[in-house]
């Protein structure tokens, strides 16, 4: 019977290591589909809004959209300069 070497038995942990994980993970996607099936939606209670007074007006809609920036102004054709 052999001894096995360092790399040997440093590439079998390595390998029960790497199934250790694969199994972990695939337990924990299994059990997620499993309870996210037993879970029902909550109940939905209706949802109150609340004003809060404010000193800003509320926005009111507008029949045409509106320029946020001013439009640059026209370019004016340079003065002539005076010929000696």
């Amino acid at each position: 019977m052999t001894r096995r070497t360092a790399k040997q038995r440093q590439q079998i942990l390595l390998w029960i290591l790497s199934l250790l994980i694969v199994l972990s993970m695939v337990f924990s996607f299994v059990a997620s589909l499993t309870w996210s099936r037993q879970r029902q939606p909550p109940e939905q209670e209706p949802q109150v809004t609340v004003v809060i007074p404010t000193w800003t007006p509320t926005p009111q809609p507008t029949d045409e959209p509106q320029a946020v920036t001013p439009a640059p102004p026209k370019a004016q054709p340079p003065e002539p300069t005076p010929e000696s």
